[in-house]
């Protein structure tokens, strides 16, 4: 069972089937002794209406009732029946109802003992009755005990018991049936939202849609929008792979016509030879930096949280040690559980780079300062400031320096490629850069990357 709609159709078929039949079960059983309940106190009524109405005589003799409690009494085969007799077993008096009946009446009762009960005739008939044991008072002459029973047909109240049930278990099938319809309904519009996402996914399969762009519930919105940030960067990566590949085509062709022009020439001049090397290392340099902007991993919305403490501070160590002669005096501020959500090694770019910059160009002093940008949030951004003393970038060359889409072969001389790939990466993670001047005399480079 794959289907989240079945699952939950049978899940609720389930609970509405168990609890309609508990329900109708407990219904029943009450309405079933409710409705003995009341036969009973009918018969009990009877009894004490039978009372009224018998009268005994000075000598010990039943006189005949002048006035019956229910006409049935006197109707043959009505259903209610009646009967006195000596505790001997003894007729005393039968109503007309049961002059022909094979009712196995009650006798032999003590006074003041009541019995309720069930009983049969000889073909098999249920019946109802209620017996109780009396002594005509003994004051009188002649004081003897009698039973009085009254008896009532079981077949109207199975009657009433069974119209009740098919009412009853009626009703909460319909009703059961009604409530599985609404839930089938409130189940497929509930649902519509992931059908719409799987319809929009079909459509960006095909190509008709680049991303999804429905208006979707709270409760799938956050994976809609991953959904969206992966096919964002997907699409990123291919492009970002594609201008790589473009602009490394066209940054080989001018050092691949000078070495072709170059090895076609027989002179063994030192300055062809050094513009041969020139060329290759030029070369090296344009491959090196395509090659980093091809595997820019960018932005993804299920990169897991990278702490950036022992990062930096194992970068740093090591520029110190290259940089040792310079006796570089670094300052640093960071946080405690600063984090990154991304790629390590596009982290270590950024930082590499900007701090590899710092040091080389500084005349003594640099710093460094990284912070969680809305550091409540489930994925903080990231804000990476490092300046230095140094003479910095001319104001008139910032702009170059920070333009996107730049091939390698059009970047400020002096800078080499790592500020180039610096500004690809934060680009891929839709960040901004940053060159201003900064309070230690030299550039201030800022980077921004956003969170999710």
């Amino acid at each position: 069972m794959t289907s989240i709609t079945s699952r939950l159709l049978w899940a609720a078929t389930i609970i509405v089937i168990l609890f309609f039949g508990i329900t109708g079960f407990t219904l029943d059983r009450f309405y079933q002794e409710n409705a003995e309940d009341a036969q009973r106190n009918r018969l009990l009524g009877y009894f004490y209406e039978m009372i009224n109405a018998i009268e005994f005589s000075q000598q010990g003799q039943l006189a005949q009732p002048r006035l019956l409690p229910e006409v049935r009494f006197a109707i043959p085969n009505s259903g209610l029946y009646a009967q006195i007799t000596l505790n001997d077993g003894q007729i005393i008096w039968t109503s007309d109802s049961a002059q022909e009946m094979s009712i196995p009446f009650k006798y032999g009762l003590s006074r003041g003992t009541q019995e309720f009960g069930t009983t049969k005739d000889t073909q098999g008939i249920e019946y109802i009755y209620y017996s109780f044991g009396i002594s005509w008072d003994e004051t009188t002459p002649i004081p003897k005990g009698y039973t009085f029973t009254v008896v009532e047909s079981a077949e109207t109240l199975h009657a009433e018991i069974a119209a009740f049930r098919r009412g009853l278990w009626g009703s909460l099938a319909g009703v059961a049936l009604l409530l599985l319809l609404v839930q089938a309904a409130i189940l497929r519009w509930g649902l519509q939202p992931l059908r719409q996402v799987t319809d929009e996914m079909k459509q960006i399969e095909s190509g008709e849609k680049p991303a999804l762009a429905g208006n979707y519930p709270l409760e799938i919105r956050r994976l809609t929008d991953d959904l969206n940030t992966l096919l964002h960067s997907h699409q990123e990566n291919l492009k970002r792979n594609r201008t790589a590949m473009g602009d490394l085509a066209h940054s080989l062709k001018t050092p691949l016509a000078l070495l072709r022009s170059n090895a076609e020439s027989d002179s063994t001049d030192p300055a062809l030879q050094q513009a041969v090397h020139n060329q290759v290392e030029r070369m090296s340099q344009i491959i090196e930096y395509q090659l980093q902007r091809a595997t820019t991993a960018g932005r993804s919305a299920f990169a897991a949280a990278i702490e950036v403490e022992p990062l930096l501070t194992k970068i740093l160590s090591s520029l110190d040690k290259v940089y040792r002669d310079k006796q570089v005096h670094l300052r640093r501020q960071i946080g405690p559980g600063v984090v990154f959500h991304g790629d390590r090694d596009d982290l270590m770019e950024i930082i590499g780079n900007l701090a590899d910059n710092a040091y080389k160009w500084c005349g003594k002093q640099v710093m460094v300062s990284i912070r969680n940008i809305n550091p409540e949030a489930t994925r903080p951004g990231l804000s990476i400031a490092i300046e230095d003393d140094g003479p910095g970038i001319p104001k008139e060359q910032v702009e170059q320096v920070l333009q996107r889409g730049i091939r390698m072969d059009e970047r400020v001389s002096g800078h080499g490629i790592g500020m180039a790939i610096v500004n690809d990466i934060c680009s891929a993670y839709g960040g901004t850069m940053k060159i201003s001047s900064g309070r230690l005399g030299g550039n201030r480079v800022e980077i921004v990357l956003p969170g999710a």
